[in-house]
């Protein structure tokens, strides 16, 4: 049983490695073909030549706006009707430090006098 195991694990260690061989180049093939891909993609994006003949380019309304850098503003500020709600809102809770509650509802029933 000696010699015939050794050769079986010769030939399972044999066909692992072209196993692995025939992956990597299945992954090369498949990574150079990606690539080219790519190269093709960012060849067809780029401006042909005969663009520059025509003069210049047009002025999109991006660069005719010229607004540059302009900060980050939230949603809510952007929408009038929000902000505002959003305003009344802070108003409020900030009302309910300055005036007491009203209490409704005690003087609904009378519930005799408290003791004797």
């Amino acid at each position: 049983e000696g010699p015939r195991k050794a050769v079986d694990e010769d030939e399972l260690v044999a066909s692992a490695k072209r196993r692995k061989r025939s992956k990597r180049e299945e992954k090369a093939a498949a990574r150079a073909a990606a690539e080219a891909a790519a190269e093709e993609r960012a060849a067809s994006s780029r401006l042909p030549d005969d663009l520059d003949s025509e003069g210049p380019r047009k002025a999109t309304r991006d660069i005719l706006a010229n607004r540059g850098l302009v900060k980050y503003r939230n949603k809510d500020h952007k929408n009038p009707r929000a902000n505002q709600r959003r305003k009344y809102e802070k108003a409020k809770v900030r009302r309910k430090g300055q005036v007491r509650e009203v209490r409704t509802g005690e003087a609904d029933a009378y519930g005799g006098e408290a003791s004797g």
